[in-house]
């Protein structure tokens, strides 16, 4: 039997299964997570404590990469029927206020290029209501947020975060205003 590596860094799941890394198998709990048809879940925990592994993990997951998962506790309770999946890292996105518009911008027109979507607009929240319009027509998107609030904490201590929210939240309720197309459970529909 072949000795399984220890990971230092490595936050993507498809790196660790494939690069025979160790991985202690949450899938159990992740399923628990995701396993009713809608769903909406905001997972808060410290630093260094797995988010992005977890993103990445139910990137996967909702793409049908099923050969990943094999061994694990999902991999026969799971349909693995693939899902358009727009995967943000808010990490990537200039958290500066004098550049995060055309910054969150180009980082979507990036992602549309990716997902061979063609946007009509040029201002941030368009494209992104764009995005999730188009991969709409795909099927029920899921929309993955890694490091949501990174533009927010860069500036913490700054007299530009009430704009940075501003900006922030006309990003977010994009999500709301396409919760028609997104993988939303039914309870959160009921309660806007």
């Amino acid at each position: 039997m072949d000795k399984k590596l220890l990971s230092l860094g490595l936050s993507d799941f498809r790196d660790l299964i494939e690069g025979n890394y160790i991985y202690v198998d949450k899938t159990k709990w992740i399923y628990e997570l995701v396993k009713p048809p809608k769903g909406l879940y905001f997972l808060s925990r410290p630093r260094r404590f797995g988010k992005t592994l977890t993103v990445s993990t139910l990137y996967y997951l909702f793409k049908g990469e099923k050969r990943l998962f094999k061994g694990m506790y999902i991999y026969d309770k799971w349909d693995f029927k693939p899902y358009p999946v727009l995967k943000l890292d808010m990490t990537k996105v200039s958290p500066d206020l004098g550049h995060i518009e055309r910054s969150l911008t180009h980082y979507l027109n990036r992602l549309s290029k990716q997902h061979n979507v063609t946007v009509s607009s040029d201002y941030y929240s368009d494209i992104f209501n764009d995005l999730i319009e188009e991969l709409s027509k795909r099927g029920e998107v899921v929309v993955l947020v890694d490091e949501y609030d990174a533009p927010m904490l860069h500036n913490i201590t700054k007299s530009e975060l009430p704009r940075i929210r501003e900006i922030m939240a006309q990003f977010y309720v994009q999500l709301k205003n396409n919760q028609d197309k997104v993988h939303l459970p039914d309870w959160y529909k009921q309660v806007q």
